[in-house]
Formats: C-alpha cells, sequence, structure tokens
C-alpha cells in the first residue's frame, strides 16, 4: 500500500510574450486590420483611440488564441489614431507616441501620399545576423527624417529562400517592427514566396501571414485571391498581380477578367501596377525567355495601357533599371523601336531635360525594375550604354541602370515623384511625372537650322537641328522637308539632289505636349554632271589642290568585281567612291587616302545603279590615270563548318551537322567526314556511333566542283553509358528553379545563353552521414554542376563541381548533412533536353 498527494497551485501573473507584431493591414477609409502573434494562448485585446489618454477597449471574442487578428470599424479618413494590445490587463505592446496607424484619404482627394517600396529584400530569411536588409531600411529612413510612409509595399522574393514562416520572421517582422506598427505593408508574390505557398488552398507562408482584400474591402473590385488584388489610398489605385503562379498568369482567365472589371470600375487620378516579373529584362532574368515574363507583358501589359496606367514596378531582377515614359511594347526585345514605342524621352527630370507629361487615363508609363532593396555602399545609377544594348546585357528600354537601395513615390494632385533612395539616404536618381488632364499652359519648342547653302548634283548634305530646345519638357519629334518631295524624321540627317535648282527646306519640330515649331530656308543645287566612265578605258586626269572631278560608272552585271583606282602622274590625289550619292570627304563608301596616286576601291560585292566617284587634290595633281574595271571573279575557296563539339555515350548515336559550309561560287558541295575512329562518311549531317569510351577529332572536308577545298574539325567526347533517364525526350515539364525531391529525375529548361539555373534539395535527420549522387545526361551543349551545403554556390566559391565537357556528368558528396543543399546548373554556352537526378546511397 502507499498513497500519492497532489498539491494544486494556481498560476497567476502568467503574462504571455509577443512573438510577430503588431503589424497593419489592409488599411482604408473607414478601417484597418492589426494582426499580432502570442507564445501562449491569450484573449484578442484591442484599445485604440485619438490621443493616448483616451483608448477605448474594441470589442472582440475572448477565445484564447496565439494568432490575432482585428479589423477596426467606421473610422474616420485621413485621421491618426493610437492604439495598444493586451493580455487581459497586461500590456504587450503600444499605448505610446510610436504606435499608431492612419487611415486612408477620402477617394479622389488631392492630399500629398508617400509610398516605400522595396524589391526582393527578403536575405535574412536564411542569414538572421545579416545587417543587409537594414542598410537599406536606415537608408530610407534617414531620407524620411525617420517619418513611416503612408503605405509600403514589397515587390516580392520577401523572405528567401523558400518563404516559410520562421524566414518570413527573420526577413520581415524582425526587420521593420516599427515600420509594420505603424504603416501597413501591402506584399506582392515573388517566385521564392511562392515555394511554401499553395496556390489552390491559399495557405502557407504568404497566404497564412498576411490579410488582403479579397472582397474588395480597401476598394477596387473582389478579385476573391489573396495572390492578386488591389485598392485605393487617396487618388491613387494600385493593382497588385501574380506572376508566380502559372494557373494565374497562363492557365486561368481569372485573373486577367478581374483586372479587366477592376479597372474599367477605376476612377482614380493615379494608377500604379505592381507584380513579381519585370515585363523587360536582359540581365538577370531574360523577358525573351522566362515564360512568366513573357505573359505579363503579352497578357496583362495591354490591358494596363488601355487604362493609362502611369508605373509599372516589378523586382525579380537583383539590379535597379527604368525606362523612359514609353508604351505599347509587348513583343521579344529585336522588336523595340524607339520611334515607336517612347512617348517621352530623357530622365523625366524637372531641373534637367523636363518633367514627364501624359493625359490621365491614357498611354505612357515608367517601368522600374528593383530587385536589389539588401545590401550596402552608397547606392548608384547611371545611364545605360549603347554597347551594353547590342551586347544583350542590357534590354533596349533600359534607360538607367543602378544598384542597392529603395524607391520613394511622393504624389500629390497631379504630380508623381519617384526618388529612388541609396543604403546611405541619398538619391540615386529621381523624375516626375505630370497629368496634363488635358490642359496645358505648354510653352512651344524653339527650332534651330543648320543647312549648307549650295550643293552640286548629287552631293550629300549635312541638315543639323542643333540648338532646337523645348524649355518646359522634350522635343519628341523631327520633320525635315527637303523641297523635292522627300523627308526626314531625325533630328540631324544627310540628303542629296538629283535636279539642279533652288529648294525650299522646313524643319518642323514637335514637344511632348503636342506643341510644334517651324523654321525655313532655301538651298541652291548647282548643275555640274557627272562624267560617265567606260569599263576598261582609261581617264587622265589633273587639278589643283582641293580640287573635286566627279565621274560615274553604271553597274548592270552584279556577277563581277567592281575595281576603281587611280595611278601614275605627279603630285597628290585621293579617290573617293560612294554608290547612289556623291561621295564627300566625310561620306564615302572607299576611301584608302593613302600619299601619291597609287590608290584602288575594290568591291567584291556589287549592286546594281551608279556608282559615284571623286578625284581630290590633297595637293595639284596632273596626268594621273583614272580606270574602272570589272572582270570576271576568281573562283573562291568554299569554308567548312564541323560545328561541334559533340557528346554523347557509348552506344548512342550522334547527329554531325554541316550546317554553316559554304560554297561562295554558288555552286555545289562534296562532303567527306573523318570520324576519328576509323570511320568515314559522304553524308552532309551523317549520323554515328561510336563504341568505345574516349576524345575524338571529326574532320569535315568540303569541296566543289573545281577541285577548291576546304576543312574543319569538331571534339568529340563520348562518356560510360549513361542509365539516367531521359526526362526530356518522355516529354516531362521543364524545371525552371525551386527546390528538388531526392531520387527524383527532372528534365531542366533550356538556356541558350551564357547563365544558371538555380535548385535545392533538404535533407532530414534520417540521411545525415549517406551520400548525394548529383547527375545530369542527354540533351545537347554544355552543363556544368555546382555544389555547396548551406550557401548558394559561385564559380568561385564551391563546395564540390564537375565541369567535364558535355552534359553527362556525375558528383558525389559524402557523409552529407542536415539541412539545405543548393545545386546550380551552369553554362557559359547554352544547353538544352538536359536530365537531372538527384539521389541519396
Amino acid at each position: 500500500m502507499f498513497a500519492t498527494g497532489l498539491i494544486c497551485v494556481p498560476t497567476v501573473g502568467m503574462t504571455a510574450n509577443l512573438t510577430r507584431g503588431p503589424y497593419l493591414q489592409m488599411t482604408s477609409e473607414s478601417q484597418v486590420t492589426i494582426r499580432w502573434n502570442t507564445d501562449e494562448n491569450t484573449p484578442t485585446s484591442l484599445r485604440y483611440g485619438k490621443s493616448l489618454d483616451q483608448l477605448q477597449t474594441f470589442e472582440v471574442e475572448h477565445v484564447p488564441t496565439t494568432k490575432h487578428e482585428v479589423t477596426i470599424d467606421n473610422l474616420n479618413p485621413n485621421e491618426k489614431y493610437f492604439y495598444a494590445i493586451y493580455d487581459e490587463q497586461q500590456l504587450l505592446s503600444g499605448k505610446d507616441q510610436n504606435t499608431f496607424f492612419k487611415t486612408a484619404p477620402v477617394k479622389g482627394s488631392k492630399e500629398k501620399i508617400r509610398i516605400w517600396v522595396l524589391g526582393d529584400p527578403g536575405r535574412a530569411g536564411t542569414d538572421p545576423d545579416t545587417n543587409a536588409q537594414k542598410i537599406v531600411r536606415d537608408g530610407y529612413l534617414k531620407f524620411a527624417a525617420n517619418q513611416a510612409p503612408d503605405f509600403w509595399m514589397m515587390l516580392g522574393d520577401n523572405a528567401y529562400d523558400d518563404g516559410t514562416i520562421i524566414e518570413y520572421d527573420n526577413a520581415v517582422f524582425n526587420q521593420y517592427p516599427n515600420l509594420l506598427k505603424q504603416s501597413p505593408l501591402w506584399p506582392i508574390m515573388g517566385n521564392h514566396d511562392n515555394r511554401s505557398a499553395d496556390v489552390d488552398t491559399q495557405s502557407g507562408g504568404f497566404y497564412d501571414l498576411f490579410t488582403l482584400p479579397t472582397n474588395g474591402q480597401a476598394g477596387g473590385v473582389p478579385s476573391s485571391h489573396e495572390a492578386y488584388y488591389s485598392f485605393d489610398y487617396g487618388n491613387v489605385h494600385v493593382v497588385v498581380l501574380n506572376s508566380s503562379d502559372k494557373e494565374h498568369y497562363k492557365e486561368s482567365s481569372a485573373m486577367l477578367e478581374w483586372l479587366k472589371q477592376d479597372l474599367a470600375a477605376n476612377s482614380s487620378e493615379w494608377l500604379i501596377a505592381t507584380f513579381h516579373h519585370p515585363v523587360y529584362g536582359k540581365s538577370g532574368h531574360d523577358s525573351d525567355e522566362a515564360e512568366n515574363m513573357i505573359y505579363m507583358r503579352e497578357r496583362f501589359l495591354p490591358i494596363l495601357e488601355q487604362y493609362g496606367v502611369d508605373l509599372v514596378m516589378a523586382g525579380h531582377n537583383h539590379f535597379y533599371t527604368r525606362s523612359v515614359l514609353m508604351a505599347e511594347h509587348y513583343g521579344m526585345s529585336n522588336t523595340y523601336s524607339p520611334t515607336k514605342h517612347i512617348v517621352q524621352h530623357g530622365a523625366g527630370q524637372p531641373d534637367k531635360d523636363g518633367a514627364y507629361h501624359k493625359q490621365q487615363g491614357h498611354k505612357g508609363a515608367v517601368f522600374i525594375t528593383h530587385g536589389a532593396s539588401a545590401g550596402s555602399g552608397r547606392g548608384y545609377a547611371r545611364l545605360v550604354r549603347a554597347d551594353e544594348i547590342a551586347s544583350d546585357n542590357r534590354h533596349p528600354s533600359d534607360y538607367i541602370y543602378g544598384g542597392r537601395g529603395s524607391i520613394v513615390l511622393d504624389i500629390e494632385d497631379t504630380t508623381l515623384n519617384a526618388s529612388v533612395i541609396g543604403p546611405q539616404g541619398d538619391i540615386v536618381d529621381y523624375f516626375t511625372l505630370h497629368h496634363s488632364n488635358g490642359e496645358s499652359s505648354n510653352i512651344p519648342p524653339e527650332v534651330k537650322m543648320h543647312i549648307p547653302t549650295q550643293l552640286a548634283l548629287l552631293e550629300s548634305g549635312r541638315f543639323n537641328s542643333e540648338g532646337s530646345v523645348d524649355k518646359d519638357g522634350n522635343i519628341v519629334k523631327y520633320l525635315w522637308q527637303f523641297g523635292d518631295g522627300n523627308s526626314s524624321s531625325l533630328a540631324n540627317t544627310t540628303h542629296h539632289y538629283t535636279e539642279a535648282g533652288n529648294f525650299a527646306v522646313s524643319l518642323t519640330v514637335t514637344d511632348n505636349q503636342g506643341a510644334s515649331a517651324s523654321i525655313n530656308s532655301r538651298i541652291s543645287v548647282t548643275t555640274s554632271k557627272d562624267t560617265p566612265l567606260q569599263h576598261n578605258v582609261p581617264t587622265t586626269v589633273s587639278g589643283s589642290a582641293k580640287d573635286a572631278l566627279y565621274f560615274s560608272y553604271e553597274v548592270s552585271d552584279t556577277s563581277k568585281p567592281l575595281t576603281v583606282s587611280i595611278t601614275g602622274g605627279q603630285g597628290d590625289a585621293d579617290l573617293y567612291v560612294r554608290r547612289s550619292e556623291r561621295p564627300t570627304q566625310t561620306t564615302f563608301d572607299c576611301r584608302p587616302y593613302k600619299n601619291g596616286n597609287s590608290e584602288t576601291c575594290e568591291f567584291s560585292e556589287t549592286r546594281t545603279g551608279r556608282y559615284l566617284i571623286m578625284v581630290y587634290g590633297h595637293k595639284s595633281f596632273s596626268d594621273v590615270t583614272l580606270l574602272v574595271k570589272q572582270d570576271q571573279p576568281t573562283q573562291l575557296r568554299p569554308s567548312a563548318d564541323a560545328n561541334g563539339p559533340y557528346q554523347n555515350t557509348v552506344g548512342m548515336p550522334i547527329q554531325f551537322n554541316s550546317s554553316g559550309s559554304l560554297n561562295p561560287n554558288q555552286g555545289s558541295l562534296s562532303y567527306h567526314w573523318q570520324f576519328g575512329d576509323g570511320n568515314t562518311s559522304t553524308q552532309p549531317s551523317p549520323t554515328h556511333t561510336y563504341d568505345e569510351v574516349g576524345s575524338y577529332t571529326a574532320t569535315l572536308t568540303v569541296s566543289t566542283e573545281d577541285g577548291l577545298s576546304d576543312s574543319d574539325t569538331a571534339t568529340v567526347n563520348i562518356a560510360e553509358e549513361n542509365n539516367l533517364v531521359d526526362s526530356c525526350a518522355q516529354g516531362a515539364e521543364p524545371h525552371q528553379q525551386g527546390r528538388l525531391t531526392v531520387n527524383t529525375t527532372y528534365c531542366l529548361t533550356n538556356l541558350n545563353s551564357s547563365g544558371q539555373l538555380q535548385y535545392q534539395v533538404y535533407i532530414d535527420e534520417q540521411h545525415i552521414g549517406q551520400e548525394l549522387l548529383i547527375e545530369t545526361g542527354h540533351g545537347n551543349g554544355n552543363a556544368d554542376i555546382y555544389y555547396r551545403h548551406a550557401q548558394r554556390p559561385s564559380q568561385t566559391h564551391w563546395d564540390a563541381r564537375n565541369i567535364e565537357l558535355g552534359n553527362n556528368e556525375k558528383l558525389t558528396v559524402k557523409a552529407i548533412q542536415k539541412g539545405w543543399h543548393y545545386i546550380h546548373i551552369h553554362t557559359t554556352q547554352s544547353f538544352h533536353n538536359v536530365s537531372l537526378s538527384v539521389s541519396i546511397k
């Protein structure tokens, strides 16, 4: 027998602790939502009022919970309220000057509004100790004198790497605690946020943490989904779209139809559109290749522009770029035309080349990409160079390129001022956009014209508009009319006349608000003729210094090369040749420019029509022989192109390719392949199978009917037989980036230029100490494997890699640890139809 005694001790005064918040959500004219979390179940208790000494209790259900959410209704518009949250009577947070909310102004009112915008900030999600987000945050607070914005937005990828609850705590709630309790945050779904969020059930990190207006609680048409929504704030209407889930941007029309209804019902002065993936971009993610970027541009941008969108903001690419005021570019980058798509040129800076102007509701928007809201330094912004666009490093719509920081929008009445703030609080870029509303006090532009007073027949003259200026904007159109029925829309151009006489020349310039100004002048064209030359008939010429003698030769047979030469005589004459127009000392197709009189211009490819020739006296010259010849060309050698390199496994066929081989004489070619293993073929593009592992050199020789030949080689790498499943050939959906599952084979998204695909796999306790096998295979091109534990690898920092030529690569990581393992598939050229497998042994 034994006895047990129990002593019951009541717990009193035990107060819960805040684990998240408070933070503001979904502010409108008459209501606000406030959320917070506690570590213990407590009643939801809140007090609020216009002054700290008169806080009234908000009645809620006293059901204990750790997740607290209160929506206060019947508030006054544009009013500041203080608030505090409690555990019963025990204060948890607030009841001080720093804990408040402010309701939105009445819809359509003209009060000044400040908006703060961050793109891809969430680096603390996986690195809670980083200062990268705090630096950008404090840069804004320095700029704003510690004043909270009216509201703020995150353009997606708010919490790396996977948008989990703990990553959001690290990257959002622990980084901006004061701003969150003073200013409502409107988040946008990014591809990293999307990894832990379920679009169908609207659950997971993003959906569980934020309360968003699916029923139009903050203005706009109800969307029924938290991944896309709209809201009003004063005279601003903001549309948030979901570019991360293909169910919304591609497969369904629900978001598209909602957008049409929402914009049709909108009457606000300003329309701002936000989503994660930019519609224009080259470096980082290419808008010519990324599916969601293409769909947002082709499906959604025309609707936004139809309703007069003013500003389009996105993240995703980890830098800052912006356009000029532009519209109606929905195609690939090679279809972009400044003449067609730019509404107003220039930086849009009132103190320099003038602010941007547009009529409210009409087409014309500035496109901003800013995915760099974490980092240090001073920040910077500069003009995009023409060579960066020509080399495909920048999109042709990019006007400004920059680095780390955030964006501040100040909107008042019909003026929007945008400031890009560096991490130290400096303004690194800015622009202003004015709405004209159809009314204009525009100052017409001033026009200047610079033209020659006299030209010879067929002589090219320069027509220049230098000095033309618009004092309150930009000149956007030029129209030259030369008086002979021809015109030009270039600011500076050249023109020649085909008839002699006096011609009236006019120049009209038009500014960005449609005002025009014109100026007129006259030009005299003399009747001097060009002396025609005959094939292989020499002409003797003489002249003084600076004399110009003109000749012409008519080409009718383009199969023969053209040679124009001067030889012999005394002095120093220079030869100039130009097709269709008279050459000058600055405009020509050929000018040898040698001392003496021995000069030759050769044209291996000719076009029908007149070739104009000028013999110019660099010094006086005499008895110089001018000769034009058009002889039958000699047979040119062919060129072989073996393409390559090629790779595959033992026993698998390789398709060789001779495309690019050329016979410049237009005749047929014969082909001879030597595969490097003793086998040959005379087919242009044969198929061959290798029986042994090794590196081979394949040689292609092409020959013409006249016996002329050329050879080219290509490397062939044959690996051991690859048992990896060819997922691409089996029709698997291409996998662009994100989380991988072990013991699964994926088809990788094709890369058409240098770059990388980023993946990660999570290893739990049961696999600690085992081996991780990473395999690639099949396809073509060259895909390299880079691996790193806990951090993303780079070409300079990695734990293991395989950079053999081709795609048949294996990488074994021994004694793996718990946590995230990052795998990047990199190429310096391209790869297509490559399969990837991650397995545990």
